[in-house]
């Protein structure tokens, strides 16, 4: 077990992981790791309570950058998520199994109870026990029930009894995350996108003027705008890349019967007409860097509406990031096309 949790920690690097610097598993294994001096999110919160979402949010952030990273959690709980000397939140002990503990068993999904295998969706779960404890400032379903009772009820689909300090919206939240069934649970990427909406509005205070279709005539014209610039190869990794973007987006309005879906677009696809205007006065190759990356960060935006409303396109536009991967490697072969 440590030579594997060694294995998995070691190489990762993000603000929200805790930065391994060595181990040794002679005598007793130890880990040499970066220092956490505020302890664990719960013990942080109870001096701080008004941080609660935005340490959830970094906690989600570092969750992201293990998944993106082929890591399942497996042992999610607020003693596992620490809060560094500047009050930034990290994720430790990712790797151990889930039911190494005894008391794991409040934060567990139901699936990994009965024998499966950890998956990115029971991370999910988990994360949604850990908002339960951080809001409420108790461990799921409280100190009185022995840990077989709630297995039984865990296994029966039911969820702790809901908090006060819960608003409808923060509650709807932690239901979406904590379904029994975990192809029903919402994807991390949603949970990121609500827990940076909860830090910045934790009242739910979120005014939006959104229309309710894709405006067409806006995406033809950032279109006919990115031809303008492709016949210079300076501008052609990034005109791709916001080619494919608008491409994506017609596609899901062409296909997709989601109205809420189809208006989440228009948000991005003004983020898309802000940055093209500007490639024209961009002359240094570290703001076509900026521009492509600008870019990466519109088609997870997509991703994350897709996954919010559980849409599976099937149209190959969507494999945006092997297909930007490919130009890129091109324009560094000096044959991009």
């Amino acid at each position: 077990m440590f030579q594997r949790e060694i294995e998995l920690w070691f190489g990762l690097n993000h603000p929200h992981v805790v930065k391994l610097f060595g181990g040794c598993h002679i005598g007793t294994p130890f880990f040499v790791c970066e220092e956490a001096k505020n302890g664990s999110l719960d013990k942080y919160l109870r001096a701080h309570p008004t941080e609660v979402w935005q340490k959830l949010y970094e906690a989600a952030l570092g969750l992201e950058y293990l998944h993106a990273r082929g890591i399942v959690h497996r042992y999610l709980k607020c003693d596992n998520i620490l809060v560094n000397i500047d009050g930034d939140a990290k994720l430790t002990d990712f790797g151990l199994s889930a039911l190494e503990s005894a008391g794991a068993v409040r934060w567990v999904a139901p699936e990994c109870l009965a024998g499966e295998q950890a998956s990115y969706a029971s991370d999910v779960f988990s994360l949604g026990m850990c908002i339960v404890q951080a809001v409420s400032g108790k461990m799921p379903w409280g100190n009185q029930l022995d840990n077989a009772v709630v297995k039984h009820r865990m296994r029966n689909g039911e969820l702790p009894q809901r908090p006060l300090q819960f608003s409808d919206d923060q509650w709807q939240l932690v239901e979406s995350m904590c379904k029994f069934d975990p192809r029903e649970r919402m994807h991390l990427l949603v949970v990121v996108q609500k827990l940076r909406r909860l830090a910045e509005f934790p009242d739910g205070v979120i005014i939006e003027h959104v229309s309710k279709e894709l405006d067409c005539d806006m995406a033809l014209n950032l279109k006919q705008g990115l031809l303008s610039h492709d016949s210079s190869a300076d501008y052609s990794v990034p005109c791709f890349v916001y080619q494919l973007l608008i491409e994506r987006m017609e596609d899901i309005d062409n296909t997709c019967s989601s109205v809420n879906a189809k208006s989440s677009l228009n948000s991005i696809l003004a983020s898309a007409e802000t940055w093209i205007k500007q490639l024209g006065n961009q002359l240094l190759t570290v703001d076509f860097v900026k521009a492509v990356f600008r870019g990466f960060s519109l088609h997870r935006q997509i991703d994350r509406v897709l996954a919010e409303h559980f849409i599976a396109p099937t149209s190959e536009v969507h494999g945006w990031a092997d297909k930007c991967f490919s130009v890129l490697q091109a324009e560094q072969k000096g044959a991009c096309p």
